[in-house]
Parts: structure tokens; C-alpha cells; sequence
């Protein structure tokens, strides 16, 4: 994760573990993401770590305990929060030339075009990389349109929040294709 280096990190001390589940802070953890409108399954994973840091910095620096705790958890996950909307805009991930696929290919419209996650993996063998690809293949052939870009971009690591927001599909609509996508991947695996 960016901006903690969780090798350098110490672990808690016995107040820090304490001060950190006390519900109250813990609470305020939540009350945050409540208030900045944050999918809590999506951004737990984000912000814990620096709710810790919080919790340590409150702790371990005398002048910020004349300040109430949240004031303090709240400026460090505001920051958190924009240094992850800042990594996730880097040229490295969005390159100015776009991204090229080593599969491209053009159909009968001369339109650019790409087989969905067709990723090399050197560490693999050919045979296990075309079976992969099948597998895909197979999998995405029982899959209605919507349930396939779903399953394609969940591939491709796009987080929820991504895919409903580009399909212009609601939280319900979405967990119900999911639940679909599950069946048949499931179905296919048990054959």
C-alpha cells in the first residue's frame, strides 16, 4: 500500500491496541466514511492502515492530544485519501500514449480491438496459458453482455464502484449479476 511502509511500521503498543479498539475511535473511523460518502467494503481495506497511524501519531506526539482524536483521524485519512486519488492518476497508470495489448488486432470494420485479459505470464507454460485462455473464453460464452463487461473488468481489477459507475448499473443490479457471473463459473468449474 502507498504512503505506509509496512516494514518500517512498529508494531502497537498495548495503549495503541487498546486506544484503537475503544469503539468510540473506533467508531469515528466509520463516521468518517460515512460522512465523505466512502463504500465502506471498498475503502476499509484502503484506510485501516492509516487509522492505525492515526492512532499512533495521537499517541506518540505530545502537542496533538490538545486536539480531540477524530480531528486527528480525519485530517490523516483526508490525506490518505488524497494521496491514493493522486497515485491512481500517475502517468505510470495512465500512460499519454494510452496502453497497448500485444494481442491487437483489427476486425472487419478496421477497428482496434482486444481479446478480453489475454496476459502473458512467462512463469507459465504455453499449455497452461492457452487453457487459461479457454477457460475464459468458455466462461465469457455464458455470460449475457452486461454480465461479461462485468466479469471482463472484474478481471482486469476494476473495483466495484468503477464498473457500476461505467455501466451505469446500481449497487442491487450489480450484486445480482455478480451472484450470476458466480453460478456460472461455478457451473463451468464443476464439470
Amino acid at each position: 500500500m502507498k504512503g505506509i511502509d509496512l516494514k518500517n511500521m512498529k508494531p502497537l503498543t498495548a495503549e495503541e491496541k487498546a486506544f484503537s479498539a475503544d469503539m468510540g475511535n473506533y467508531n469515528q473511523f466509520f463516521k468518517y466514511m460515512k460522512i465523505n460518502k466512502l463504500d465502506q467494503e471498498e475503502w476499509y481495506d484502503i484506510l485501516i492502515l492509516h487509522y492505525l497511524r492515526a492512532v499512533k501519531k495521537y499517541l506518540n506526539i505530545p502537542h496533538l492530544q490538545q486536539y480531540e482524536f477524530s480531528t486527528i483521524l480525519f485530517r490523516t485519512l483526508d490525506n490518505a485519501r488524497i494521496n491514493y486519488f493522486r497515485d491512481m492518476n500517475r502517468e505510470k497508470r495512465m500512460p499519454s500514449g494510452g496502453i497497448v495489448s500485444l494481442d491487437w488486432e483489427e476486425d472487419s470494420l478496421n477497428e482496434k480491438r482486444t481479446a478480453p485479459m489475454t496476459w502473458i505470464d512467462l512463469k507459465q507454460s504455453v499449455e497452461k496459458t492457452v487453457m487459461y485462455h479457454e477457460m475464459i473464453s468458455e466462461i465469457l460464452s455464458n455470460l449475457n453482455d452486461v454480465q461479461a463487461e462485468i466479469f471482463k473488468m472484474t478481471m482486469e481489477e476494476y473495483n466495484r464502484e468503477e464498473i457500476k459507475r461505467y455501466l451505469g448499473i446500481k449497487k442491487g443490479t450489480f450484486c445480482n449479476r455478480m451472484r450470476e457471473i458466480k453460478h456460472v463459473v461455478i457451473d463451468y468449474l464443476s464439470e
